[in-house]
């Protein structure tokens, strides 16, 4: 079971970074971001991400239905909310091995916070090998990026999602998520 988790991560980060190109055609506008867990994980979670006081989290409301976000510039730039002012943003970790806070609202003004450089991937064939997904491109000024989205419960209930720079090694007590695009 731990094997069919590792292989289906290695198969969706291999192939994030082999595509990185931006759809072909026009550029869909507006998206819905819903995270997974991959097959063979602990703990399962599959929900639309939501914005609660200023924090992203997924399984909060089961009924959640979404945010509907968009990247500008198209197909890497600020994340945006119709719902929500300000834009999408990582919070500089204090500690927890690394671990950034994704957050939504203005963007505070301190050293390490990342905000510019959202991006919206294309691999077009589904979840089970990539899928169109959000990630953070830290390295802009080439085709790959690293980074992986985790999962920690919150005590409320639901998870908050967090990121991390590092694509192998995850802090004990997350869960690696993967950001998956609905365009709509």
């Amino acid at each position: 079971m731990k094997l069919t988790s590792i292989l289906f991560t290695l198969c969706l980060s291999a192939y994030s970074f082999a595509s990185p190109i931006a759809e072909a055609g026009p550029a869909p506008t507006n998206f819905k971001v819903r995270a997974i867990t991959g097959p063979g994980t602990t703990s399962q979670i599959s929900g639309y991400l939501e914005v609660i006081g200023g924090d992203v989290v997924v399984g909060v409301n089961p009924d959640a239905e979404g945010e509907v976000g968009t990247i500008d510039p198209y197909p890497k730039g600020h994340l945006k909310s119709s719902t929500n002012p300000g834009i999408g943003y990582l919070f500089p970790p204090s500690s927890e091995g690394g671990v950034y806070d994704f957050r939504f609202g203005g963007v505070p003004k301190i050293a390490g916070v990342l905000y510019t450089d959202f991006f919206a991937t294309s691999a077009g064939c589904g979840s089970h090998c990539g899928g169109p997904q959000l990630v953070y491109d830290e390295t802009p000024e080439d085709d790959q990026f690293t980074g992986t989205w985790l999962a920690k419960p919150r005590d409320e209930g639901g998870y908050f999602v967090k990121w991390v720079k590092d694509n192998g090694n995850v802090p004990a007590g997350y869960t690696v998520v993967f950001l998956m695009r609905e365009t709509v």
